[in-house]
């Protein structure tokens, strides 16, 4: 409660005191932090006057009036979480239709954003549902059908699983060809909710897409709860135009932009690893020109020459990298480690430096004095990223060093030829190894009685009854000695079912079948005699 929220505060502040008193590292840690503070509102505001820092009470109007920002913020933060990129249009080809049922589940909990504010849900139940219907509803397009939308909280899930849902929610989801989860945090243990249904509920959600949207933390479900859903999204805010973005990109009119901000366990993502610069990138280098070699000149139409930069022996030389990128295509973060490492040639030989530097908007820079004669190449590298550019400096007494900028060519390791596997066409009857399925053991007893049958009824038209019933035994019995020699895998067996599959079983089974009615017929003729 209030009383108890005060009282930590309080003990919170008062051992942070005490650590700085008693803690010198710590005391000089503060310090730094507390400058840096200053200096960046310093750079905002240009003095500490309290009245340049407070703001107009009348601009709290304008809080939250800028729809057209927060859409663009939301397209940008959108992320996809699970499938891959490149798998989504095949798991979700098309969005949904006009005659589809769509079902919400929306994580409508409430909360006070003060102690004396009312508390107001974070989400309203039918908050999916408005924005659908807004953008794709009858007054919008007649992309969906207003009957066909039905909203329902997690309080009404909750019951639902605890088998006193509201009436007609199970029809809904039974029925529902799209199920779309709106989850806004865990405070009330939602997550286990959504895992509840997915793990106990799957004969509601046969045969339905389930897409789950998350407007808070995304990384509250492990690899088993992600791969029972169909898509998985962030958008890390509650807002209506994050909402009316997840509307769109549920109909596939966004592209996905976004990556998480936070490691997610539950696909695999360590932004620590996405983050470090990307190993397939080639590092660029630049020097920074002199400045008196920078040109003061007017402008003119004729294009000039690129003007190359002159460097004396014992000049202080400025090397930058380009921007470096991370696994997302996005800067470094500040503060990754760039190793500049220069080799020197000529006089002193053998000699090798390395010097480390880091990132300040993706860009890392050294400077070196040149002080000895010969060849110096200059490289970088930021692990795992090891390729770069080489610069050569050609220096001589009493000469401007020579520049060299080497780009490396992107090396193509060819892969192993492979051979493309030819697909093999299972079949209904036969095994891939050669040997009769349980399917095919059925189809033969039916062509065993057929034949039976029949041997029976030409038996019985050519004599007795009593040959009718030995023309169909001995039919039966050609049958079965031919399609025994198949199943046991007898020599040439499983070739001849390999290549002919279904047919051979069959037809094998029917020579077996007429061989035994000759040699009924043949018995029939030596007791004729």
């Amino acid at each position: 409660d209030a009383s108890d929220h005060d009282a930590t505060v309080k003990q919170i502040l008062g051992y942070f005191a005490q650590k700085y008193i008693e803690d010198p590292a710590f005391a000089q840690r503060v310090d730094a932090s507390v400058e840096r503070i200053l200096i960046r509102k310093y750079g905002l505001y240009g003095d500490f006057a309290a009245a340049h820092v407070t703001p107009n009470a009348g601009a709290l109007d304008a809080v939250g009036a800028s729809d057209q920002v927060a859409f663009q913020v939301a397209s940008q933060a959108v992320s996809l979480l699970s499938p891959e990129r490149q798998e989504l249009d095949s798991v979700l080809p098309e969005p949904p239709a006009s005659g589809d049922f769509l079902v919400f589940l929306t994580d409508s909990s409430s909360a006070a954003q003060c102690r004396a504010c009312p508390e107001q849900p974070a989400l309203a139940t039918d908050a999916f549902q408005q924005a659908i219907l807004r953008l794709y509803g009858p007054t919008a397009g007649g992309q969906v059908i207003a009957s066909h939308l039905n909203s329902y909280s997690f309080t009404d899930l909750s019951n639902l699983l605890a088998g006193i849902g509201p009436e007609g929610m199970d029809v809904s989801l039974r029925r529902a060809n799209w199920v779309v989860i709106s989850l806004t945090d865990a405070s009330s243990d939602q997550p286990k909710l959504v895992r509840q249904l997915l793990a106990e509920r799957q004969d509601l959600l046969r045969a339905t897409k389930i897409i789950l949207f998350s407007f808070g933390a995304p990384y509250y479900f492990d690899s088993t709860d992600v791969s029972k859903l169909s898509a998985y999204f962030a958008l890390y805010s509650k807002s209506p135009e994050f909402v009316n973005v997840a509307a769109r990109v549920l109909y596939r009119e966004l592209p996905l932009e976004g990556h998480p901000p936070v490691s997610i366990p539950g696909i695999g993502y360590d932004l620590i690893a996405v983050t470090a610069p990307d190993p397939g990138q080639v590092i660029s280098l630049f020097l920074d020109l002199p400045a008196d070699s920078a040109s003061t000149a007017v402008p003119s139409q004729t294009p000039e020459p690129t003007v190359m930069p002159l460097f004396n022996m014992g000049d202080a030389v400025t090397v930058r990298t380009g921007a470096i990128l991370d696994h997302n295509g996005n800067l470094v973060p500040d503060g990754t480690v760039a190793r500049f490492t220069i080799s020197l040639g000529g006089e002193g030989g053998g000699v090798f430096q390395q010097q480390d530097a880091v990132t300040t908007s993706g860009v890392a820079s050294i400077s070196l004095r040149i002080d000895k004669p010969g060849l110096a190449e200059i490289r970088a590298a930021s692990e795992p990223a090891t390729i770069s550019d080489v610069i050569q400096l050609s220096v001589s007494e009493g000469a401007a060093a020579v520049v060299t900028v080497i780009v490396p060519a992107q090396s193509e390791t060819a892969a192993p030829a492979t051979s493309t596997p030819v697909p093999v066409e299972e079949n209904d009857f036969v095994t891939l190894s050669g040997a009769p399925r349980f399917s095919g053991w059925m189809l033969i007893l039916f062509m065993l009685a057929g034949g039976f049958l029949l041997a029976y009824w030409v038996g019985l038209g050519l004599g007795k009854s009593r040959w009718g019933m030995r023309w169909g035994l001995c039919a039966l019995l050609g049958g079965l000695l031919a399609y025994n020699y198949l199943a046991l895998g007898l020599p040439g067996a499983a070739n001849a079912l390999k290549a002919g599959g279904g047919g051979t079983l069959v037809g094998l089974t029917v020579l077996g079948e007429l061989f035994g009615a000759l040699c009924a017929w043949l018995w029939m003729r030596e007791r004729a005699k």
